[in-house]
């Protein structure tokens, strides 16, 4: 019992000290699939966020993965899908 307690404790202690929030996976993704103007845009913008731009990052990382899926593009950026 006190392993699953120390487990889960561990856990969370890992989980707050990742700083990866939805803003720099939209960012990223931008910047490795988009164009230098955009990606420069979504930086300004999205650099150091508040907590109410982590889930407007968060909506437009899907919104930007799905039209990219629907235009049969494919983007490999390595920091999406780290949710």
């Amino acid at each position: 019992m006190r392993f699953v307690i120390f487990a889960a404790l561990a856990a969370l202690g890992l989980a707050a000290c990742d700083d990866t929030n939805a803003c720099d996976e939209y960012i990223a993704y931008v910047c490795d699939c988009g164009t230098q103007s955009e990606c420069d845009e979504v930086t300004n913008i999205y650099s150091d966020p508040d907590s109410s731009l982590v889930d407007e990052c968060a909506l437009a990382l899907d919104d930007e993965i799905d039209a990219d899926n629907d235009a049969g593009e494919e983007c490999s950026s390595s920091d999406t899908g780290a949710r």
